[in-house]
């Protein structure tokens, strides 16, 4: 999970349901993150949590109305838990307390013998937008120059960094990069949007950069936010949509009755009416067929 230092090897169970949702592809131990991957690192803690925890719930033998139930009332009454109030296993049904054990290699309890402890990301599970991520504080300085600064970063973060800023240095507390066309490009081109990265950055920016109460101004630079939406722009001049060419009619008449039905119909893509050529979608391309065979 995000915040995770990287210290310990991830739980070959939890590397399941990472394959399982997408997440990751390749194979245990050679893995590397996907486009939903990427995604999914970029939402809000919570928003982790309950996708990682409903693609668990949806393996068997989990994935049982009965089993499915108590899980949930499982979490949800971590979710609301005292943080660090230790509570009795033997509460617990037989089908939680198989939960627990991968709850526990999640992070989200701690399990001694008969008792388990709720972390602070289990509070996450029900905890409000401000509340969202109790163990991690800002950690990154924008500067109108594109550069970008992260104070005191988990290697996880630095990863993360890595897939849109162009890491430059690396310090015992302080990871220092730029954000250039060609990194962010890398992430355009993974179905990541400008919105997303701008969204990420403002929401993980340093408390020395947060905006005093009452004031509108804004932690990132504004020419580092246009500048980013101007470069996803710069990947949406080209659409590529598959089509079909029609050419060398037969006959002039077959290629005005054709070219006014697919104009008609909404599936004409481009057209020349002195070389008698047009292309046509996919799906127009199968409504022709019908028409002129219905003639």
């Amino acid at each position: 999970m995000v915040g995770d230092s990287g210290a310990h090897s991830t739980d070959r169970s939890v590397l399941e349901t990472l394959f399982q949702a997408g997440l990751l592809q390749g194979i245990p131990g050679d893995h590397d993150v996907t486009k939903l991957g990427f995604q999914f690192l970029l939402r809000p803690r919570r928003e982790q949590l309950w996708c990682y925890l409903i693609e668990y719930l949806k393996q068997p033998p989990l994935d049982q109305p009965k089993t499915q139930a108590a899980a949930l009332s499982l979490l949800f009454r971590l979710g609301f838990s005292q943080l660090g109030e230790a509570y009795p296993v033997a509460a617990l049904s037989k089908d939680q307390q198989n939960m627990l054990v991968h709850l526990d290699k999640l992070g989200l309890v701690q399990q001694q013998e008969e008792w388990y402890y709720p972390t602070g990301l289990a509070s996450v599970l029900m905890g409000s937008e401000a509340a969202d991520d109790p163990d991690q504080h800002g950690y990154l300085i924008v500067e109108t120059n594109f550069r970008v600064f992260a104070l005191d970063p988990t290697d996880l973060q630095v990863a993360l960094l890595s897939k849109f800023v162009d890491i430059q240095y690396r310090f015992p507390n302080m990871t220092v990069g730029t954000l250039t066309r060609a990194s962010v490009g890398s992430a355009l081109v993974n179905d990541i949007t400008a919105d997303q990265l701008v969204k990420y950055l403002h929401s993980h920016v340093h408390p020395r950069m947060e905006p005093c109460p009452g004031t509108d101004w804004s932690p990132l630079p504004r020419a580092v936010t246009d500048q980013l939406f101007l470069w996803q722009e710069e990947t949406q001049r080209i659409t590529v949509t598959p089509a079909r060419l029609y050419m060398d009619f037969s006959l002039e008449s077959d290629h005005d009755d054709t070219l006014a039905f697919v104009r008609e119909s909404g599936h004409l893509l481009a057209s020349n009416p002195r070389s008698k050529r047009m292309a046509v979608t996919e799906v127009g391309h199968i409504k022709v067929k019908k028409w002129r065979e219905s003639r």
